[in-house]
């Protein structure tokens, strides 16, 4: 986790490098600016080696990651506005687990929507974290309705987020639901998947108003 997140660092630093052009009268001035450049240059080659060496590292690590989820997997991930600050980590978990798992990936706030492209690599995360924005409320049963619409079987379900879901998904029977009761349902009537739960909480040991329901319930 700290390696993939220094690296995103690299990444930020390298596509936020700043080019300065100026234009000055003075010769000596000029020069003074020339220099500069030069030098943002240099630092600007650093940073892309030190990238691109790290970059192998993460990759390497990446293939000898094994989870223990059974296949297939499906992540689903809070992408809504309560999340704003916890987004760019929480992509980067799920797209690791997209990657490892060969996992179906979708995100959610009150609608599901699908990523740009599947990760498959350390490259893909950093880009994905970098480019999926949060907003909107939390319907985390949006992530799982074309799961049980389609009647797709899913064996693991893996769903990152705060937990302060505030908000209806419909099914394609127009009935709206919250992301317990359509669990259950799926469980009932395509596979009894297994559910874990990633969570952003406020406080480190807190129990999760969404997590809390699943326990209350033996399930």
């Amino acid at each position: 986790g700290k390696l993939i997140e220094r690296v995103l660092l690299l990444r930020t630093l390298r596509d936020n490098t700043t080019q300065t052009t100026i234009f000055e009268y003075s010769r000596r001035r000029r020069t003074q600016i020339t220099r500069n450049v030069d030098d943002q240059h240099s630092v600007q080659s650093s940073k892309c080696k030190l990238y691109s060496d790290l970059l192998l590292i993460a990759e390497a690590q990446l293939v000898k990651i094994k989870l223990s989820l059974e296949s297939p997997v499906a992540v689903m991930g809070d992408a809504s506005g309560s999340m704003q600050v916890a987004i760019r980590t929480a992509t980067i978990l799920l797209s690791l687990l997209t990657a490892v798992c060969s996992a179906k990936l979708n995100f959610f706030n009150t609608e599901m929507f699908l990523p740009t492209f599947t990760p498959k690599t350390i490259e893909d995360v950093l880009t994905l974290a970098l480019t999926t924005t949060a907003g909107g409320g939390t319907a985390n049963a949006a992530g799982l309705v074309s799961y049980y619409d389609n009647k797709d079987v899913i064996k693991t379900f893996v769903m990152v987020t705060d937990e302060e879901e505030n908000a209806d998904a419909r099914i394609a029977d127009g009935t709206s639901t919250r992301f317990f009761d359509l669990f259950m349902k799926y469980r009932a009537e395509i596979y009894p998947a297994k559910l874990v739960f990633i969570s952003f909480l406020s406080h480190q040991h807190a129990r999760g108003q969404m997590y809390s329901e699943f326990q209350s319930a033996n399930v």
